[in-house]
């Protein structure tokens, strides 16, 4: 049978009170330093890829409030901390490009995540049915290069990479008969990944 496819803080020391007070009263911005990671605590989302908003709230999930944060890179900033609280907002100052934000607990724990000031996306750009398999190019819109490319169910189907990195073809397995999802995945350079979800079918009555 033929396969088808059916085009997815750092804790800032405190020398005194007054430093302590300082510090909370300025929220949440500021450079990020040396901090251990929690294995309690997540910051939501992770490695969020913003495109084109400029505005997004997160949360310390399993955080012991008050918290404080930090970011690594000014084209990012930090508002609406509410120190009793675990939520805040990330906004989008200028730039583009990844930043790191780091969350501290009452308890010294500390747990960073990425955020993404950019657009990636996997774009179809050309299918070819042939006689033996079905043929379709990928490619990556958005991100920076160099990229690099996965596929879940490999059994069902495989990746070939062309000269230029931000494409790939995709192609079913031949003379296989297998059927069922994968998902195609694209990583770029600062770790930025998105998926597209294909089905490989059988189609009935071909040989």
């Amino acid at each position: 049978m033929k396969n088808k496819i059916i085009a997815i803080f750092s804790v800032m020391a405190a020398v005194c009170v007054i430093s302590v007070l300082m510090f909370l009263g300025a929220g949440c911005e500021g450079s990020g330093g040396d901090s251990s990671d929690s294995g309690y605590m997540t910051i939501y989302p992770q490695n969020h890829i913003m495109g084109d908003e400029t505005k997004i709230m997160m949360s310390a999930k399993g955080a012991v409030p008050p918290i404080s944060c930090s970011v690594e890179s000014s084209i990012g900033r930090v508002e609406d901390l509410d120190v009793n609280d675990i939520s805040f907002s990330y906004i989008a100052v200028k730039g583009s490009g990844y930043n790191v934000i780091t969350v501290v607990d009452s308890q010294g724990a500390s747990t960073s995540a990425k955020i993404f000031q950019y657009d990636l996306d996997i774009e179809i750009v050309s299918y070819v049915d042939l006689t033996e398999k079905d043929v379709m190019r990928l490619q990556a819109v958005g991100g920076f290069p160099p990229f690099t490319w996965s596929i879940s169910e490999p059994s069902l189907a495989y990746l070939s990479a062309v000269p230029n990195d931000t494409s790939v073809i995709y192609a079913t397995t031949s003379s296989t008969g297998g059927e069922g999802a994968l998902d195609v995945t694209v990583t770029d350079v600062y770790g930025a990944t998105v998926s597209i979800p294909l089905v490989v079918t059988q189609a009935d009555g071909e040989e």
